[in-house]
């Protein structure tokens, strides 16, 4: 209509029933291609974007060393007007994080998904496992069967109490969006789970045992706090996100500061007290920079580290592949609703459009460009 800048074109024809005949597009066809106009709009515009400023990127690798737990650091509040309205949760102030002994023999157990252990939880290792109309309580339910098949609670000394209270608050922290929701940090866990089981001993060769920690936590956080709207339109409105993150992956790492600052909220709720002060570190960063690596504007970079690796495998014995190793899961679990089954895959493409209408009638309110 001449308002908003044409990026693409997408052409449907050739509509068929069983026998071969051609049929007119219905209400319904037309839905699902709007899906698929906002999925690929958005990889569209995500590219575009990257490659504008890929001449000037830079990437800058701290060394474990450098970086230090921050147990008080202090995360702005969205506006409300930013996104639907939140769940209630307690308030807590930070608290120091404790650090024990050195666990790195723990850290280093084989990895092994027992099934027997999971009981009721062994539907998540079904790729058609849908998350879609289910409630927090009955999502988190399924956290200990998770953490007992893979024996985090007992290596980790995490107790039932304890897992359970981090869970209920991390459901707490998630706001009633259409698609980035609690449902959605289950489905993107669910398929983390599933990659590792799949992957069976092999996984031994590029993760350490404290990794999987890393990915589960990663996981079901990394969208904590998601205000029903992306990158741009924080940056469109200079929302408060986007001036505490200078406009870099803002809402990543928003999603990440949330993450360590419930953990360290209260003993209540930390699942990686067992933790020395190092694998703390370790396990931070690790959790980090995977949420991190969901952001779409990382994607070709990130890409080209897991390319440089055909040649040369990545192995457990580098921090570094590690690190990638865990991020690369955890995008490729991000981004696993169209591998879904046609009905399951279609059902998420439908909520995000949902979602992205709501985009972009706060788009007009707020006087900027539509997405």
């Amino acid at each position: 209509d001449g308002t908003t800048e044409l990026i693409g074109v997408i052409e449907a024809v050739n509509k068929k029933d069983p026998k071969g005949r051609n049929l007119e597009f219905d209400n319904e066809d037309r839905e699902l291609l709007e899906g698929l106009c906002v999925y690929t709009a958005s990889a569209l515009t995500t590219s575009m974007a990257f490659k504008a400023t890929a001449s000037s990127y830079r990437t800058v690798e701290l060394a474990p060393a450098e970086q230090t737990p921050a147990p008080r650091q202090r995360v702005a509040s969205q506006a409300k007007e930013e996104g639907p309205q939140q769940k209630d949760s307690k308030a807590s102030r930070a608290v120091p994080m404790p650090f024990n002994k050195d666990m790195s023999e723990v850290c280093n157990n084989d990895i092994v998904c027992a099934v027997d252990k999971m009981d009721y939880g062994a539907e998540l290792l079904d790729w058609g496992f849908s998350t879609i109309g289910k409630s927090d309580a009955e999502l988190s339910r399924y956290i200990h069967p998770v953490f007992n098949a893979f024996d985090l609670m007992q290596d980790f000394r995490i107790s039932e109490t304890t897992l359970g209270s981090f869970t209920h608050q991390v459901a707490q922290g998630y706001f009633q969006n259409p698609f980035h929701s609690y449902a959605h940090a289950w489905t993107v866990l669910q398929a983390c789970v599933h990659m590792v089981y799949q992957l069976g001993p092999l996984a031994n060769d590029v993760m350490a045992k404290v990794d999987v920690l890393s990915l589960f936590v990663a996981a079901i956080c990394h969208d904590l706090g998601h205000p029903g709207t992306n990158n741009m339109f924080q940056q469109k409105i200079c929302s408060p996100l986007a001036l505490l993150y200078n406009d870099e992956s803002i809402l990543e790492n928003h999603h990440a500061a949330s993450c360590f600052k419930l953990l360290c909220s209260s003993p209540d709720v930390n699942i990686l007290s067992s933790l020395s002060k190092t694998e703390f570190r370790t396990v931070r960063r690790f959790i980090c920079s995977g949420i991190l690596s969901t952001d779409m504007s990382r994607h070709e970079r990130d890409l080209a580290r897991l390319r440089a690796h055909l040649a040369t495998p990545l192995t457990k014995a580098s921090e570094e592949d590690r690190q990638l190793t865990v991020s690369s899961l955890l995008h490729a679990a991000d981004l696993s609703n169209p591998a879904r089954k046609p009905d399951l895959a279609e059902s998420w493409a439908r909520l995000l459009a949902d979602e992205m209408k709501l985009q972009a009638q706060k788009e007009e309110e707020a006087g900027v460009d539509v997405s």
